[in-house]
């Protein structure tokens, strides 16, 4: 008895006490097309409030044997980096020296709310 009420305890809680992800398309798999190069365009949800002047550099593994390379993975134009998951990930540039920040953005699939631990 004390077994199933253990059992159903961990299945309430691997229910229900699991994160949340709020953020769609969080690994930059779901794309238009081949990505080549610096915008986001190509993402899915995500976009840059700094176009058409960014820094944001979407590599993927499709770009091996293209003409965008410079853009691939694991090795491309700015080292060698394999993505933490998936076949895409993004290069940002947070500093320049003309101090203009790049970044992307995406709405959440909900509102986050005060006092509210996520």
């Amino acid at each position: 008895m004390k077994h199933k009420i253990l059992i159903l305890l961990l299945l309430i809680f691997f229910k229900f006490g699991l994160g949340q992800n709020l953020v769609p398309n969080p690994s930059f798999e779901n794309v238009k097309e081949c990505p080549t190069g610096v915008r986001l365009e190509n993402i899915h949800n995500w976009f840059e409030t700094c176009y058409p002047y960014s820094w944001v550099f979407l590599f993927s593994k499709c770009n091996v044997n293209s003409p965008y390379s410079y853009y691939a993975i694991p090795k491309n134009v700015f080292g060698f980096q394999y993505p933490n998951t998936g076949e895409n990930y993004i290069y940002i540039a947070t500093y320049d020296n003309d101090v203009t920040r790049f970044y992307p953005e995406v709405k959440l699939k909900k509102s986050l709310y005060k006092k509210i631990l996520y």
